[in-house]
Parts: C-alpha cells; structure tokens; sequence
C-alpha cells in the first residue's frame, strides 16, 4: 500500500516517472488490487501512453464490473 500512496502522491504532483515506478510495484506486489490499475491508467494517459493507459483502464474496468456482478448475486439470494 505504501508504494500505491507513494505513486499517487507523485502523480499529483505530476512526476509521472516515479508515479509510474512506484504504482508499478505496488501492482507486482498487490496484483489484485485493482485500484493501482486505474491509477496506473491515469499516469499512463498524463505521460501520453494512451494505448498502455486504455489497457490498465480495461482491466480495471473488468475487475469492477465482475465485482459488481457478484454484489448482484449476494443482493438476489
């Protein structure tokens, strides 16, 4: 969680390579947590990586749609 933290703080303050260096770890040591997608999605696009970007946003949008769909489910029994 700290390198996530870490890697927001960068990207506010837009030094999107240390954002990215530090989302990135937080994504190899966190794989399912989504949320470092879509901030890695956004340092993407800020850095003008928009098909790198698209991609994380993808997953990320994938992975909460699949979560959506289960919070239906529990709702339903």
């Amino acid at each position: 969680e700290t390198f996530q933290n870490l890697g927001v703080c960068y990207l506010n303050k837009r030094e999107y390579e240390k954002s990215y260096a530090n989302l990135f770890k937080a994504m190899i040591l966190n794989p399912n947590k989504y949320s470092i997608y879509n901030n890695l999605g956004a340092v993407l696009e800020k850095s003008g990586n928009l098909d790198s970007a698209a991609q994380m946003l993808e997953k990320w949008a994938d992975e909460d749609e699949a979560r959506n769909r289960a919070s239906e489910v529990d709702i339903a029994m």
